[in-house]
């Protein structure tokens, strides 16, 4: 769990019909359409979100850009 920069909470979730999940803007992590068979999806981490890790666009797949294998997203009631 990341802590939101307040100033920029308003963007924590980005929706935008041509984009798969999206959070932040400028997109702490974006994924593309057709995730599983190109390499678009990408993290621009930390933008919106903050980072307790110190591991930047490393944190959440060890690279800028990915390939998805199987994408799981939560709503919450």
């Amino acid at each position: 769990k990341y802590l939101i920069d307040l100033a920029k909470q308003v963007h924590s979730v980005y929706h935008y019909g041509v984009h798969g999940p999206t959070f932040g803007y400028p997109h702490d992590i974006n994924i593309a359409n057709g995730s599983n068979a190109n390499n678009a999806s990408y993290t621009n981490f930390p933008s919106t979100y903050l980072d307790t890790t110190g591991k930047g666009n490393n944190t959440f797949t060890g690279a800028r850009n990915f390939t998805t294998s199987d994408i799981e997203v939560f709503k919450l009631a």
